[in-house]
């Protein structure tokens, strides 16, 4: 760093270290009581840092703040070089560096989860800190440094590697599925099985629903989950039917649950990247390295 900068005063490490907090938590309050400290303190030492650059880094938005283009900048510096520090203290006394995945229930549950110890054995030295999150914004502002999402989202400059492709199956209970699978299944006797499905907006829902529309199909839903492995969880008990992953098939092995592909599912099929941001991993190798490792144990 230049010494003119260091002269300067406002620029302190623990000030970039508040931005970094507020920018995770989009709020003041909530960033401080993750310090165990106050708004205020956090509101002094950001209004130090914009003084010190002379631009503005956050805007209240209700109850909560958003970051102007200079803030996400700068957080995004700050929390490179901050962790790459981490990274170096840890190498010198000899103990594990952190790494954040990032990735939806599904790929945490059946993916990632079951590669984990093959992972962990090639990387030793490594903490790796999961979380369910699927947001490219992630990678750019250094809170993951690993993303699984699918392809088509993520934009210049993240760089992606291909995983798979994501595909879905309806799990059915054996009381509930039709007698005899050499037929396979016909749209209409979605009707006739109580089903549980995915709820909230997405690019799964929206399909899925167009899907119906064009069967002229309407569900009988008993159970709306934000999450897949709930849903199976209610599958195995034999409550209702579902659309799960594909992923989910090992879950199901000596289990009274059939499982049906029809080819009215196929548009829902969509592939699945590993995503990062290679500014982060120019900086940090152990993101190179798990780029790489991942990459290899978790193709589907």
């Amino acid at each position: 760093m230049p010494a003119k900068l260091l002269s300067e005063r406002g620029l302190t490490f623990e000030r970039l270290d508040k931005l970094c907090e507020a920018a995770e938590h989009l709020s003041l309050a909530r960033a401080a009581k993750a310090r165990n400290t106050s708004p205020e303190s956090f509101s002094r030492d950001i209004q130090q840092l914009e003084e010190f650059f002379g631009v503005e880094l956050i805007r209240q938005t209700g109850r909560g703040i958003e970051l102007t283009e200079f803030g996400e900048q700068l957080q995004a510096v700050a929390r490179e070089q901050l962790q790459t520090l981490s990274d170096f203290k840890s190498a010198c006394m000899r103990r594990a560096v952190n790494l954040a995945i990032g990735a939806g229930d599904s790929q945490l549950q059946w993916l990632i989860l079951e590669r984990l110890p093959q992972i962990i054995q090639r990387m030793p030295n490594v903490t790796f800190r999961l979380s369910e999150s699927f947001y490219t914004s992630r990678l750019r502002a250094g809170t993951v440094d690993l993303l699984f999402t699918r392809q088509g989202v993520v934009k210049p400059p993240l760089k992606t590697r291909p995983l798979g492709v994501m595909s879905y199956s309806l799990f059915i209970p054996e009381k509930f599925a039709p007698h005899s699978a050499s037929g396979g299944f016909q749209p209409e006797l979605l009707s006739r099985i109580p089903i549980g499905i995915l709820d909230g907006e997405g690019q799964f829902q929206d399909e899925l629903q167009r899907i119906l529309k064009r069967l002229n199909i309407t569900l009988d839903c008993k159970i709306q989950s934000f999450s897949f492995p709930l849903l199976a969880r209610a599958v195995k008990q034999g409550v209702i039917g579902a659309i799960l992953p594909n992923l989910a098939c090992r879950d199901f092995e000596g289990t009274n649950v059939k499982i049906f592909s029809p080819k009215f599912l196929d548009s829902l099929k969509r592939p699945t990247v590993l995503a990062w941001n290679p500014r982060v991993a120019r900086v940090r190798p152990v993101v190179e390295k798990a780029v790489q490792i991942f990459s290899e144990c978790c193709k589907f």
